[in-house]
């Protein structure tokens, strides 16, 4: 059972609808939420290809507005690649049942709205166990998304896109139940780890939790080093 930090309820007033491509009248207001939200960080031809090709996806309102939202597509593969890849993934690969595959394609939550981003993934893996889906993988655009998901229980399993020289990391996770972890902190605004001002032993150590295991060496831990370029100050 995996185990999260306590996340609160629903953000007031916010609400949420499962929709498919054929709802077209939704599809076009998640598009201005996208072209609004994930502009910076995702081509807007990206985000074409992604609300066109989507299987199913979650929507949520606040007064009336969209807010948020995520589509995903279900493979039918009776593996993912990236289990084939990775002889040491014994564990997932026994695990795993064919007709079980979600990539999640695009995933945009409006900032202000308290913690939905984490909710969407707690959604996410709900309807995954409601549905008998045991795999869930995506592509994160940047490196603070890569430390979202991290946080979210998911790990780095390649370092490049499938069939090209193009390094982006793909992210994985194996759905399972989760058990809501209660703290009476308060919740201190998320730091980005500044990579380079690490040492040497504690980089090696902080990308080791991001990887796969069989991911962990030179080559990868330098293609991290060019994701987590600290910003420019001058």
């Amino acid at each position: 059972m995996e185990e999260i930090q306590n996340i609160s309820n629903m953000p007031d007033k916010v609400f949420k609808h499962f929709f498919t491509k054929k709802d077209r009248n939704i599809v076009n207001r998640v598009k201005e939420c996208a072209s609004s939200t994930c502009h910076e960080k995702i081509s807007p031809s990206y985000i074409n290809v992604s609300l066109n090709n989507f299987k199913r996806g979650i929507v949520y309102f606040s007064k009336g507005d969209v807010v948020g939202f995520v589509v995903w597509k279900e493979k039918t593969e009776e593996m993912p690649n990236s289990m084939k890849m990775l002889a040491s993934m014994a564990i997932e690969r026994i695990n795993f049942k064919p007709d079980t595959f979600m990539e999640i394609s695009l995933l945009c939550a409006k900032m202000n709205t308290n913690r939905l981003g984490s909710h969407i993934l707690y959604d996410i893996n709900q309807y995954c166990l409601d549905n008998s889906i045991h795999l869930i993988e995506l592509y994160p655009a940047t490196a603070d998304l890569i430390q979202f998901y991290h946080k979210n229980g998911f790990k780095i399993n390649s370092t490049r896109l499938p069939r090209t020289n193009i390094y982006q990391p793909r992210m994985y996770k194996i759905v399972d139940h989760i058990r809501i972890k209660k703290t009476n902190k308060t919740r201190r605004q998320r730091q980005n780890p500044i990579v380079s001002k690490m040492t040497p032993a504690r980089k090696i150590e902080y990308y080791n939790t991001l990887l796969h295991e069989q991911l962990q060496n030179e080559h990868n831990y330098t293609i991290l080093d060019n994701i987590f370029i600290p910003p420019n100050t001058e």
